[in-house]
């Protein structure tokens, strides 16, 4: 954003950033998933999502617009149909029983969960979104995106 030709925030790394005083919370937990938070290269908020000892994959969304489609996705999608956004496809099948399938499009993988799983995914995540120190830091995130309501 610009005013008078003059950018509103400063560009690169801030001392005077609040976000650098922020202690992060501990990493959270549901059933075999977790939760875990890193700053990676201030301003942008780092989320580690460890997907247990079935699946032994741990991935990292370390940029705001990823996240706040994952956020989106995971508190707007109904499964009538596909989520089909930007970083992330996530379908529903009925053949084996309710099957949720994940798709992190930058890496072509496709995980799979049980109705149950996909329940405990969406809960971590809210359990994650009501702690103020992150939403302080997702709310300042959204401004330097520029987004808007």
């Amino acid at each position: 954003m610009q005013h008078d030709r003059q950018p509103v925030r400063q560009t690169g790394p801030n001392e005077d950033d609040f976000r650098r005083r922020i202690i992060l919370p501990d990493p959270l937990k549901v059933d075999d998933l977790k939760l875990s938070f890193a700053t990676i290269a201030c301003p942008e908020l780092g989320v580690y999502i460890d997907f247990g000892l079935t699946r032994r994959m741990n991935y990292l969304i370390a940029r705001y617009p990823d996240l706040a489609e994952f956020q989106a996705m995971l508190e707007g999608w109904s499964a009538k149909g596909p989520w089909n956004g930007k970083h992330f496809l996530t379908t529903l099948s009925k053949e084996k029983g309710p099957t949720f399938t994940l798709w992190l499009r930058q890496n072509d993988v496709g995980i799979d969960f049980t109705e149950t799983e996909w329940n405990a995914l969406r809960e971590l995540f809210q359990k994650a979104w009501a702690i103020p120190e992150l939403q302080q830091w997702m709310q300042e995130l959204k401004l330097e995106y520029g987004e808007q309501g």
